[in-house]
């Protein structure tokens, strides 16, 4: 796995962020603000990369002859079959059919950094620049694997507002392929997630993970898994300072949902 040169990427960092807030004052906005202009600009300027999907469905599954056409019919018939259609995914697929050929690895470090530099993801490397964009603001964020309904497990961002003190969900990658519109995918919470069908069966090998171990109980969430903040870190070349300790949420690599998990909007809704 290739890692990145941090000195390089807080750089590119420091240049998107003014891209971002362009013409706008910081100064004068709210952290809540801030995570919503972020997330407005990553929706409007990132590609989906389709092929890259596909090509990771190909290489984690297996068919009975582990014949790469039988493959690509599966793929078709599961995403029919689950009311997953996408008009971009099914033309990534006729060309990948006609290809005849599938040879790929996949270095997640890398992944994260092609995102950077060249505005071109799927959700792993997207909710994570968002990630490091939300962390230069001052912003905590922790990316969540969860499952939803797809073939590949899915990556989302839980945002923490520290004026409200709540976590809620931010889907960027949803917003992108139009899952559903952006102001359904920004600051989202249970309810909505399910919406979203994400959290509706345990993440890959959390189902066979019956305990009645009360502290298996305590780590484990149904709803899916935290990515440690110390991964991420490295995948860029960042040194880790650990700080995110301090929100008690990445004390495991598996996690429950924070109690306090509500959407801001709703909670500005009551006090209105």
């Amino acid at each position: 796995m290739k890692f990145g040169n941090w000195e390089e990427i807080s750089k590119k960092l420091v240049e998107e962020d003014k891209k971002i807030f362009e013409n706008i004052n910081k100064n004068e906005l709210s952290n809540y603000e801030k995570r919503r202009v972020i997330f407005n600009y990553l929706c409007n300027n990132i590609d989906y990369d389709y092929g890259k999907l596909i090509d990771i469905y190909l290489m984690n599954l297996h068919t009975k002859d582990d014949n790469y056409i039988q493959k690509i019919d599966f793929i078709s018939q599961y995403l029919e079959d689950n009311d997953l259609k996408n008009i971009e995914l099914f033309k990534v697929l006729e060309e990948k059919r006609k290809e005849d050929n599938h040879n790929i690895g996949r270095d997640l470090a890398q992944e994260l950094i092609d995102t950077i530099y060249n505005k071109k993801g799927i959700c792993n490397s997207i909710s994570q620049y968002y990630k490091l964009l939300l962390e230069y603001n001052n912003i905590y964020s922790a990316c969540v694997i969860c499952d939803n309904l797809n073939l590949r497990n899915h990556q989302i961002n839980l945002v923490y507002d520290e004026e409200k003190d709540t976590y809620s969900f931010d889907d960027i990658t949803s917003a992108i392929i139009n899952v559903a519109d952006k102001e359904k995918c920004f600051d989202y919470d249970y309810d909505t997630a399910g919406e979203l069908k994400q959290g509706l069966r345990p993440v890959g090998y959390l189902l066979n993970m019956k305990s009645n171990d009360q502290e298996l109980d305590r780590i484990f969430d149904s709803f899916g898994v935290i990515l440690n903040s110390s991964v991420i870190n490295n995948y860029v070349g960042k040194d880790n300072d650990y700080s995110y300790l301090k929100y008690k949420l990445e004390e495991h690599n598996n996690f429950k949902l924070p109690d306090n998990l509500r959407s801001v909007k709703r909670v500005l809704q009551k006090e209105m």
